[in-house]
């Protein structure tokens, strides 16, 4: 059976990712050599913008690049990967560059962003309301201006699903978060959202904190453990364990599991079956170290599913 591709509008960061792989994560003011270098593609909303490419989507990307190398190598990578690209602009402002060490103890990494030509990608510029129309999905996150999402939750089509990744974390008012169809937090994320000291299923505080946003989805990625999830009118959180590999790099696993979760709701698989799939794509995508490089195709993840 041919599955109908659905549209899915990303808009979001694009940077440039300069990787160290390091023995250990520097602490401050410590200096660790003997590292690696790496230049990889990365960004939030390209990585997502990516993931749901792979994953099947009709994927339609907007961000904002420099008018600099970064910015050409990023373009001819996206037109490449088979992304729309025609509503990306440039900007006076340099590329975004993220600078990331990462451990080749544990995996784990540690990074810093210079946004660039992201803090550009505003609504008006865009004339966004024109690039919204015909679009299934449309996904964002935290790498953008914040009156950009503000102005994009409150002026979106109502018939156009949000799909909302607050990452990396910053307050948006609980107004804003209700237009939202699917918000997907980490561990961290919740506990700020939900002001719980943790997050924990059995937790009857968290229902009611979920439940007062009045959102349909909640997702809550809480890495190795898996993911917790809950949908409208339900009385209790599921959970659906993780998968055990021995972990790269994890930068851009998020960004994997957005990008999948999306496209195989869009596809009208129900949010359990979608989570398993996208677990097991951003599993595999933590194998290789490069957050772009290491995102699984299609024809890996949903053959047999």
């Amino acid at each position: 059976m041919t599955i109908k591709k659905p549209n899915i509008l990303v808009i979001g960061s694009s940077n440039m990712d300069l990787i160290i792989e390091v023995p250990k994560l520097p602490k401050p003011g410590e200096t660790i050599g003997s590292g690696t270098f790496f230049k990889k593609y990365g960004g939030k909303g390209a990585n997502q913008a990516i993931a749901a490419q792979r994953a099947g989507g009709k994927t339609t990307f907007v961000t904002s690049l420099g008018q600099d190398q970064h910015g050409h190598e990023l373009l001819a990578h996206y037109q490449r990967e088979g992304l729309d690209t025609q509503f990306i602009k440039t900007s006076e402002k340099p590329t975004g560059v993220a600078l990331i060490n990462v451990s080749t103890e544990n995996a784990q990494n540690s990074i810093a962003v210079a946004s660039g030509a992201n803090l550009d990608l505003t609504w008006d510029r865009y004339e966004m309301a024109t690039i919204c129309e015909n679009q299934d999905y449309i996904i964002i996150q935290n790498e953008i201006p914040l009156n950009s999402i503000e102005e994009l939750l409150k002026n979106a089509p109502k018939q156009i699903k949000i799909v909302y990744n607050p990452a990396p974390f910053f307050n948006i008012s609980i107004e804003a978060l209700r237009k939202v169809y699917i918000l997907i937090i980490n561990e961290s994320e919740a506990e700020e959202i939900f002001k719980l000291d943790k997050v924990s299923t059995s937790d009857p505080e968290l229902i009611k904190q979920i439940s007062s946003l009045d959102i349909p989805k909640v997702v809550i990625t809480m890495g190795a453990i898996g993911c917790y999830y809950w949908e409208k009118g339900d009385e209790k959180i599921g959970h659906i364990k993780g998968n055990k590999v021995n972990p790269k790099d994890t930068t851009g696993a998020g960004d994997t599991f957005c990008g999948y979760l999306t496209v195989c709701l869009a596809e009208g698989r129900d949010l359990e079956e979608s989570i398993k799939i996208s677990n097991l794509a951003a599993s595999i995508s933590i194998l290789k170290i490069g957050a772009q490089e290491s995102i699984p195709f299609r024809k890996d993840i949903l053959e047999n599913n």
